[in-house]
């Protein structure tokens, strides 16, 4: 009797090991608060991870929506080749101009079925229509069946899209893809010279006149053949492939120095490799096991970067560029600055939004609001009315100029 009492006693404890791992297991997936919002419909759920949103379709399911979340986390980890004022002012620009990350179920193809009729007509397919999340934004992240093996290259590739075609490119002008000269468009440019990188696939977008979509896509399409490579994940993703053919940062080094430079120089100080061991963790593929792909050595060797190219206000280059082109609208900030400081402070508690918008011919526009939601729709309703052509931007929280351009 004795016995049976003791082995009664090891299963309950073993079970409430087993509870207790289970239920840490879930809480890592529930730190992120999921918010409901029918204001950004169809996105109608999101979360915020480090400032950058993550908006979700009604159908995505909210396991998913975390285990993004999670892995966008794994590459903000720390490490010693991280420069953390450049993650410091991404983190910001993140924040301050409103980027975002869309995510849905399965495919297009998925919604067209539902809805009957095609993708493109459907709000889905548009950038969020109400508040400040508007134009900063590229691709979809998809949902596929639990199990999928192309779950972490999903997931991986658009995150990096939104980080380097979207943030990259306002805290850099070395990530300008719209800049022949930039440094992310000759990396680009050499690949292809090099017959490294393949964009036959995307000559169509040229044959339709699209010129712009077209150096957007093979420089957003590159960095992250690029970024994969240098992380050591070129084994898991099948690297060479029909559309680029180096495997590790060694080939890189050899191959592409100036695709190296960009990698060395920028994404290093900003991102972590994430573990591929990580990325199974919170996306298992049915029937893999983690020796069937062992994640290659990343370069530890040390660079010398050249000065990097920042764009020190936060803002995109053109809006500078508007703004130091034409002292019109500098001259109206001073001017109505004294004015939103007492409004700020007798009508939103000294904790007040102020937007801006530049437009093309240096006129600008502004606006106010208790929250940032109110202070763009301010400043987006006067822009029109006056037929100003720019986007407005946040200029500053409470008493805090956040575009340093202006605060001299």
């Amino acid at each position: 009797m004795l016995l049976i009492f003791i082995k009664k006693i090891f299963l309950c404890l073993l079970l409430t090991i087993g509870l207790i791992q289970s239920s840490l297991a879930i809480s890592n997936e529930s730190d992120f608060k999921i918010y409901n919002n029918q204001q950004f419909n169809p996105f109608i759920k999101y979360i915020d991870v480090e400032n950058l949103r993550f908006f979700s379709l009604e159908e995505v399911s909210n396991e998913f929506l975390k285990k993004v979340g999670k892995a966008y986390l794994l590459l903000l980890e720390d490490n010693k080749k991280i420069d953390y004022e450049m993650r410091a002012q991404y983190l910001d620009i993140s924040k301050d101009h409103f980027i975002y990350q869309r995510i849905g179920k399965q495919s297009p193809e998925y919604y067209e079925n539902k809805f009957n009729t095609s993708f493109d007509r459907l709000p889905h397919s548009r950038t969020i229509e109400n508040g400040p999340f508007r134009d900063n934004v590229t691709d979809y992240i998809w949902e596929y069946k639990k199990g999928n093996a192309s779950q972490i290259n999903e997931v991986i590739e658009h995150l990096l899209h939104t980080i380097t075609n979207v943030a990259f490119t306002i805290q850099f002008s070395d990530w300008d893809w719209q800049n022949p000269s930039s440094l992310i468009s000759l990396a680009s440019q050499e690949a292809i010279d090099k017959g490294i990188y393949n964009i036959s696939d995307y000559r169509e977008i040229l044959n339709r006149g699209d010129r712009e979509g077209f150096n957007k896509v093979i420089t957003t399409e590159f960095a992250y053949w690029l970024i994969a490579a240098e992380w050591g994940l070129g084994d898991f993703l099948e690297i060479p492939n029909s559309e680029f053919k180096l495997n590790n940062y060694k080939e890189i080094t050899k191959t592409l120095p100036l695709g190296h430079r960009l990698y060395k120089c920028y994404v290093e100080k900003v991102l972590s490799p994430p573990k591929l061991d990580d990325l199974l963790s919170i996306f298992p593929i049915n029937g893999y096991l983690s020796q069937d792909s062992k994640q290659q050595d990343t370069d530890n060797d040390i660079y010398d970067c050249p000065q990097q190219n920042v764009n020190s206000s936060g803002l995109s280059t053109n809006l500078d560029e508007d703004a130091n082109s034409n002292g019109l609208c500098r001259g109206e900030i001073k001017e109505f600055w004294d004015e939103y400081l007492e409004l700020n402070t007798r009508e939103f508690n000294s904790e007040g939004y102020l937007f801006i918008a530049v437009g093309e011919d240096g006129r600008c526009e502004y606006g106010m609001g208790r929250s940032e939601n109110d202070g763009f729709n301010d400043c987006t309703r006067w822009k029109d009315e006056n037929n100003i052509f720019g986007q407005c931007e946040l200029y500053a929280k409470g008493e805090q100029i956040l575009w340093n351009e202006h605060s001299e």
